[in-house]
């Protein structure tokens, strides 16, 4: 099972940086187990909001390989304030350095990128982690051209939905992700 921690993307350098926001909810199905009488978001999850942040990054800076992202190892992970539901917290992930090709292709790793993220709530610090990607194309080598084009064609959509929801409760903290082209319309 696979649960979107990531609820928006505020601002986007494929290059350099990605900051994403995640609205907690009393809906959220892990507060149930975590706690029901005091809920929140677990530390864990919190991480892992940044490694999807880290993991969209990737994505478009590559075009949307046939590859996946995954984490291989975890850092310096500090955790300062509870998130509660009701709360924004925004993710702030950068680009530390980049190593493509440590292996052959075949062999599965194709490059490792690290990263340093940080969670805030209301301009507060709530968690930081260092962490490394790797990518991984033999994952996908099992899977038909035409499930492959679904997938890409879904992260597509989950991008654009991702870059252009509103969140109503954080309109004051959440300014609309800027890019040229909707630069360039307003100069116009």
């Amino acid at each position: 099972m696979h649960v979107s921690l990531i609820d928006r993307i505020l601002s986007l350098d494929p290059a350099r940086e990605i900051r994403t926001a995640k609205n907690l909810s009393y809906r959220e199905s892990f507060l149930g187990d975590h706690f029901a009488s005091f809920p929140l978001m677990p530390g864990a999850l919190q991480v892992e909001a940044m490694v999807q942040s880290a993991q969209w990054m990737l994505r478009v800076a590559y075009d949307f390989p046939e590859a996946d992202f995954h984490p291989v190892a975890f850092s310096n992970t500090r955790y300062a304030r509870y998130v509660r539901p009701g709360e924004q917290i925004q993710f702030t992930v950068t680009l530390q350095t980049s190593k493509l090709g440590t292996s052959a292709p075949e062999q599965g790793d194709a490059g490792r990128w690290k990263f340093k993220g940080t969670g805030e709530v209301e301009g507060q610090r709530a968690c930081q982690s260092q962490f490394e990607l790797v990518r991984y194309e033999t994952s996908w080598q099992s899977v038909s051209r035409e499930t492959r084009s679904e997938i890409l064609r879904a992260q597509r959509e989950t991008l654009a939905r991702l870059q252009y929801v509103p969140v109503p409760f954080a309109l004051h903290t959440a300014p609309a992700l800027e890019t040229p082209a909707l630069a360039a319309g307003r100069s116009a």
